[in-house]
């Protein structure tokens, strides 16, 4: 039977604990080098700007009188009165406005929209060969209308033969558009 001294206790102690710290210190350097990573970023900023959306009308001409008249309830865009005062049955009078697109985003047009306010005496907008028939030329649903451009839309009023004599109302028109997608 092996009988262990105090001495070789205590060195086998030691080798055990210096054999421990220098596994922990292997270790623990190796861990500090795998584990070291290095870092950099990379940024990057820019301004960000949005497109205007504005149509604007004009009744007199395609290079003057351009203004908003956006809301039903207050148009101030007026076709002088005279250009349909009077019609007579078989009358066909026609006069032209203009549409400009005043932002800077593409407008997709729709086919103007006529309705007739304060109509008198049984005065009705038909679109048959009776009251008044309306049609507008020059823009249709589709249409595209760039930044900066100007259209020139015709307006015709045809009276029809069973016209309503001493009849008056008012015209208005609707020409609505949507920014393109």
């Amino acid at each position: 039977m092996y009988k262990i001294t105090r001495e070789a206790h205590r060195g086998r102690r030691s080798l055990v604990i210096r054999s421990s710290l220098a596994a922990l210190a292997f270790l623990g350097i190796g861990l500090g080098v795998t584990t070291a990573v290095w870092t950099d970023d990379v940024w990057f900023s820019s301004g960000v700007t949005t497109k205007t959306f504005n149509l604007q009308g004009s009744a007199t001409s395609a290079t003057a009188g351009f203004e908003e008249s956006g809301t039903e309830g207050s148009i101030s865009l007026a076709i002088p009165t005279g250009v349909w005062a009077g019609m007579e049955p078989g009358d066909s009078v026609t006069t032209s406005v203009w549409l400009k697109n005043a932002g800077t985003a593409p407008a997709v047009m729709t086919t103007p929209v006529f309705t007739l306010n304060n109509a008198s005496n049984g005065l009705t907008i038909t679109g048959t060969g009776t009251g008044l028939s309306v049609t507008a030329s020059g823009i249709d649903t589709g249409d595209v209308l760039n930044a900066g451009a100007v259209r020139k839309v015709d307006v015709t009023i045809t009276a029809g033969g069973d016209l309503v004599q001493g009849a008056s109302g008012t015209l208005r028109m609707q020409i609505h558009g949507e920014s393109q997608a």
